[in-house]
Protein backbone atom coordinates (compact mmCIF):
# COMPACT_ATOMS: atom_id res chain seq x y z
CA UNK A 1 0.00 0.00 0.00
CA UNK A 2 1.45 3.33 -1.07
CA UNK A 3 0.97 6.62 -2.88
CA UNK A 4 4.49 6.81 -4.25
CA UNK A 5 3.79 8.69 -7.95
CA UNK A 6 5.79 7.30 -11.13
CA UNK A 7 8.53 10.23 -11.61
CA UNK A 8 11.60 10.55 -14.25
CA UNK A 9 14.87 10.07 -12.32
CA UNK A 10 17.64 7.86 -11.40
CA UNK A 11 16.02 6.68 -7.88
CA UNK A 12 12.81 5.41 -9.74
CA UNK A 13 14.04 3.50 -12.57
CA UNK A 14 16.58 2.06 -9.74
CA UNK A 15 13.96 1.14 -7.93
CA UNK A 16 12.82 -1.97 -10.61
CA UNK A 17 15.83 -3.25 -9.97
CA UNK A 18 17.11 -2.83 -6.10
CA UNK A 19 13.15 -3.95 -5.28
CA UNK A 20 12.59 -6.69 -7.71
CA UNK A 21 12.96 -9.69 -4.88
CA UNK A 22 10.90 -7.92 -2.84
CA UNK A 23 8.05 -6.87 -4.77
CA UNK A 24 8.21 -10.79 -6.03
CA UNK A 25 6.48 -11.72 -2.32
CA UNK A 26 3.06 -9.52 -3.03
CA UNK A 27 -0.11 -10.70 -5.10
CA UNK A 28 -0.74 -7.05 -5.16
CA UNK A 29 -0.29 -3.52 -4.44
CA UNK A 30 -3.14 -1.10 -3.23
CA UNK A 31 -2.14 2.83 -4.32
CA UNK A 32 -3.49 6.38 -4.24
CA UNK A 33 -4.45 6.79 -8.12
CA UNK A 34 -3.13 6.54 -11.56
CA UNK A 35 0.46 7.84 -11.09
CA UNK A 36 1.10 5.62 -8.23
CA UNK A 37 -0.34 3.08 -10.21
CA UNK A 38 2.27 3.28 -13.36
CA UNK A 39 5.02 3.26 -10.45
CA UNK A 40 3.56 -0.08 -8.91
CA UNK A 41 3.38 -1.33 -12.54
CA UNK A 42 7.00 -0.58 -13.15
CA UNK A 43 8.32 -2.35 -10.19
CA UNK A 44 6.37 -5.34 -11.34
CA UNK A 45 3.46 -6.05 -8.99
CA UNK A 46 1.50 -8.78 -10.77
CA UNK A 47 -2.07 -6.76 -9.79
CA UNK A 48 -2.41 -2.95 -9.20
CA UNK A 49 -5.81 -1.56 -7.18
CA UNK A 50 -6.29 1.92 -7.09
CA UNK A 51 -8.50 3.98 -4.43
CA UNK A 52 -6.06 4.66 -1.39
CA UNK A 53 -7.44 7.77 0.17
CA UNK A 54 -11.32 8.65 0.80
CA UNK A 55 -13.44 11.02 1.89
CA UNK A 56 -16.86 11.58 3.44
CA UNK A 57 -18.63 12.76 0.12
CA UNK A 58 -21.60 13.43 2.57
CA UNK A 59 -19.66 16.03 4.48
CA UNK A 60 -18.35 17.77 1.26
CA UNK A 61 -21.27 17.44 -0.78
CA UNK A 62 -23.81 18.99 1.43
CA UNK A 63 -21.47 22.34 1.41
CA UNK A 64 -22.64 22.96 -2.29
CA UNK A 65 -26.42 23.15 -2.76
CA UNK A 66 -27.03 24.30 -6.79
CA UNK A 67 -30.43 26.11 -5.21
CA UNK A 68 -27.61 28.40 -3.44
CA UNK A 69 -26.22 29.71 -6.65
CA UNK A 70 -29.06 31.87 -6.96
CA UNK A 71 -28.29 33.86 -3.46
CA UNK A 72 -24.89 33.48 -3.23
CA UNK A 73 -21.77 32.69 -5.35
CA UNK A 74 -18.83 32.56 -4.03
CA UNK A 75 -15.63 33.59 -5.31
CA UNK A 76 -12.04 34.12 -4.32
CA UNK A 77 -9.10 31.77 -4.41
CA UNK A 78 -8.34 29.06 -1.16
CA UNK A 79 -5.27 27.43 -0.32
CA UNK A 80 -5.57 25.10 2.11
CA UNK A 81 -2.40 23.16 3.41
CA UNK A 82 1.02 23.38 5.53
CA UNK A 83 2.71 26.35 5.27
CA UNK A 84 6.16 24.32 3.81
CA UNK A 85 8.10 24.97 1.02
CA UNK A 86 6.81 21.68 -0.77
CA UNK A 87 3.56 23.44 -1.07
CA UNK A 88 4.51 25.72 -3.48
CA UNK A 89 3.73 28.80 -1.17
CA UNK A 90 6.67 30.70 -2.72
CA UNK A 91 5.26 30.52 -5.97
CA UNK A 92 1.54 30.81 -5.17
CA UNK A 93 2.65 34.38 -3.58
CA UNK A 94 4.48 35.74 -6.58
CA UNK A 95 1.40 34.48 -9.05
CA UNK A 96 -0.98 36.10 -6.96
CA UNK A 97 0.74 39.29 -6.71
CA UNK A 98 1.42 39.05 -10.51
CA UNK A 99 -2.46 38.28 -10.50
CA UNK A 100 -3.64 41.32 -8.20
CA UNK A 101 -1.35 43.97 -10.36
CA UNK A 102 -3.66 42.95 -13.44
CA UNK A 103 -6.49 44.29 -11.55
CA UNK A 104 -8.44 41.35 -10.76
CA UNK A 105 -10.81 41.60 -7.62
CA UNK A 106 -10.16 38.03 -6.18
CA UNK A 107 -8.98 37.64 -3.28
CA UNK A 108 -6.66 34.44 -2.03
CA UNK A 109 -7.29 33.13 1.38
CA UNK A 110 -4.84 30.92 2.80
CA UNK A 111 -5.24 30.32 6.72
CA UNK A 112 -2.82 29.75 9.39
CA UNK A 113 -4.62 26.74 10.36
CA UNK A 114 -8.10 24.82 9.86
CA UNK A 115 -9.63 22.71 11.82
CA UNK A 116 -10.91 19.60 9.71
CA UNK A 117 -14.51 20.10 10.84
CA UNK A 118 -14.21 23.71 9.35
CA UNK A 119 -12.59 22.93 5.90
CA UNK A 120 -16.48 22.00 4.24
CA UNK A 121 -17.27 25.41 5.54
CA UNK A 122 -14.64 27.23 3.97
CA UNK A 123 -14.93 25.34 1.00
CA UNK A 124 -18.56 26.55 0.79
CA UNK A 125 -17.03 29.90 0.96
CA UNK A 126 -15.00 29.87 -1.82
CA UNK A 127 -15.19 29.53 -5.63
CA UNK A 128 -11.22 27.66 -6.51
CA UNK A 129 -8.92 25.88 -4.63
CA UNK A 130 -5.61 26.55 -5.69
CA UNK A 131 -2.82 24.04 -4.54
CA UNK A 132 0.75 25.24 -6.11
CA UNK A 133 2.69 22.06 -4.56
CA UNK A 134 6.04 21.31 -5.51
CA UNK A 135 5.62 17.41 -4.48
CA UNK A 136 2.43 16.23 -3.84
CA UNK A 137 1.79 12.46 -4.40
CA UNK A 138 -1.69 12.28 -4.33
CA UNK A 139 -3.74 15.44 -2.51
CA UNK A 140 -6.77 14.59 -0.76
CA UNK A 141 -7.68 18.22 -0.75
CA UNK A 142 -8.16 17.96 -4.16
CA UNK A 143 -10.99 15.60 -3.90
CA UNK A 144 -12.80 17.30 -1.11
CA UNK A 145 -12.69 20.40 -2.94
CA UNK A 146 -13.93 18.94 -6.25
CA UNK A 147 -16.80 17.26 -4.42
CA UNK A 148 -18.02 20.99 -2.31
CA UNK A 149 -18.31 21.59 -5.94
CA UNK A 150 -15.63 24.14 -6.39
CA UNK A 151 -13.09 24.93 -9.08
CA UNK A 152 -9.69 23.39 -9.02
CA UNK A 153 -6.33 24.93 -10.05
CA UNK A 154 -3.27 22.61 -9.07
CA UNK A 155 0.23 22.67 -10.13
CA UNK A 156 1.77 19.16 -12.48
CA UNK A 157 3.19 17.97 -9.34
CA UNK A 158 -0.19 17.07 -7.57
CA UNK A 159 -0.73 13.20 -7.82
CA UNK A 160 -4.57 13.61 -8.12
CA UNK A 161 -4.81 15.73 -11.46
CA UNK A 162 -4.39 12.40 -12.96
CA UNK A 163 -7.79 10.77 -11.72
CA UNK A 164 -9.93 14.01 -10.57
CA UNK A 165 -10.83 16.59 -13.53
CA UNK A 166 -9.08 19.75 -12.50
CA UNK A 167 -9.57 23.16 -14.23
CA UNK A 168 -5.76 24.55 -14.58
Amino acid sequence: CFDMPWRPGLRCFAARFALRRHVRLFDAAYVAGESAARYARWLGFPRVETGLFSIDLRKFSQTFKPSDSQTFKPSNFLFVGRKVKEKGIETLKKAYEIYRQNGVKWTLTMPDWIDSKDVPRMMREHACLILPSLWEPWGVVVAEAKAAGMKIIVSDKVGARFDIPCDE
